[in-house]
């Protein structure tokens, strides 16, 4: 698979919670969100849920790519824009969401998840997710 950076060594499903913060995420646990295919990012305090996803080509930086989530029934749409390259030349996507309820769905949906950016996609396991959406629902508290 090209394009997102999901087949890396160590890559999980993952939530982490701070004061403010709650973030469910697919990558290692010192990922960073511009480094992991899948990051979503719930800031009570400001009440703003941002996603992101790494790179690595197929698509232009200051492009709005669709954006397509899905586990089995359930499916998202988002739109953003890609970033600047990195220090290493990899792009991301990010974008703020508005209305985070179908990502959660799709997130707690069983079957493995694909994110598709633009041309480019990645397939995410099941393994972990569910528990971990879970986690990020119960503490988010943006809709």
């Amino acid at each position: 698979m090209t394009g997102l950076a999901a087949d890396r060594p160590g890559n999980e499903w993952l939530e982490e919670e701070s004061d403010s913060f709650v973030a469910v995420y697919y990558g290692s646990e010192d990922a960073l969100p511009g480094e992991a295919p899948f990051f979503l990012v719930c800031n009570n305090e400001k009440n703003r849920v941002t996603f992101t996803s790494h790179q690595e080509e197929g698509t232009k930086v200051g492009e709005p790519p669709s954006v397509e989530l899905a586990a089995g029934t359930a499916k998202a749409s988002l739109t953003g824009i890609m970033s600047p390259p990195d220090e290493d030349g990899h792009t991301f996507f990010e974008t703020i969401v508005d209305g985070v309820k179908p990502v959660v769905a799709v997130l707690q949906a069983p079957g493995a998840m694909t994110v598709k950016i633009g041309e480019t996609s990645a397939t995410l396991p099941e393994r972990g997710r569910a528990a971990a959406a879970d986690k990020f629902a119960k503490a988010c508290k943006v809709e």
